[in-house]
């Protein structure tokens, strides 16, 4: 049964490390966009604080400019990352500029 669990970890890490500069960037984007998702609709129901939206927006935007910067990235993906990261910038300055 051990040999098993640590076969089935091993095959699963291997499986992650293969992934390509490009899937790793989708299931990023796709991460992101449902966390803004989430947490706009959290800020306007007012149920976070300014500085958590204003947080993950900031963080959303700077990783996925981090991830943008690899090679052969298809110019779809670079698009819809772009977008993404210009809407969590204007949700970041809305948050910044909210009344308290």
């Amino acid at each position: 049964m051990r040999r098993l669990l640590l076969l089935l970890l091993a095959l699963t890490f291997l499986s992650c490390s293969r992934q390509s500069d490009q899937e790793k960037l989708e299931k990023s984007l796709h991460s992101w966009q449902q966390s803004l998702e989430f947490a706009h609709t959290a800020w306007n129901q007012k149920q976070v604080p300014d500085h958590y939206m204003r947080e993950v927006a900031e963080a959303a935007a700077k990783e996925l400019e981090t991830n943008l910067a690899g090679d052969d990235i298809p110019p779809s993906l670079a698009a819809r990352c772009r977008k993404t990261i210009d809407q969590a910038k204007q949700l970041a300055a809305a948050a910044s500029r909210k009344p308290k």
